[in-house]
């Protein structure tokens, strides 16, 4: 995974490439089959900052690979993998976070839309696969200055979830949690999120 972005005055710009492999086996009917995929994608995506605390996002995704199958004494069978996503997010500030520290909560909600296609193999039909998801909660951070320039960060945040499309359907439960270091002068900030 690679990535670059670009901001000025309350928006960013910014794309991420990937490349992902994998593989895998299956028996069938006393068959063994060995599986592999591999797949490149790029997706641009902006962000922006505006009055009163609210920020809008965006990504668009595009990937393209192959899908291999192979029969052990037999021949190789590829065929084309191509991969396409949508995401959406907002967020809003409830109460501002103090410029000295303190506590801040704010409001957030997204949308992503994901499909993978591959093209019919020989032994293996095509594979088409949507999946959908929707998101609203709350996050919560706490933040306390370590001087002029750098800053320590807790975050927390909950929020329910609904699934869709070919994957699992149903309501869910989102939970996370973060601590983010920051240092302006340095240029450095280190994050863990989960």
């Amino acid at each position: 995974m690679l990535g670059v972005d670009y901001a000025r005055r309350g928006w960013m710009v910014g794309l991420l490439g990937t490349y992902s492999e994998g593989e895998g086996d299956f028996l069938e009917e006393g068959r063994l089959t060995h599986k592999e995929a591999d797949l490149t994608t790029m997706v641009p995506w902006v962000a922006m900052e505006l009055e009163g605390g609210m920020r809008l996002r965006g990504a668009a995704g595009y990937g393209e690979g192959e899908v291999r199958l192979n029969h052990p004494g037999e021949s190789v069978f590829e065929g084309s993998l191509d991969w396409r996503m949508l995401n959406a997010g907002l967020a809003k500030d409830l109460t501002e976070l103090p410029k000295e520290g303190g506590f801040g909560l704010s409001f957030m909600t997204d949308f992503l839309w994901t499909r993978i296609r591959s093209d019919e193999v020989e032994g293996w039909g095509e594979i088409e696969g949507e999946a959908r998801r929707i998101r609203a909660g709350f996050e919560g951070s706490l933040m306390q200055r370590k001087g002029e320039n750098a800053r320590f960060s807790q975050r927390v945040d909950a929020g329910i979830r609904h699934d869709s499309g070919d994957a699992e359907k149903g309501w869910g439960l989102d939970v996370g949690a973060g601590l983010v270091y920051e240092d302006r002068e340095a240029g450095l900030e280190l994050s863990l999120k989960g």
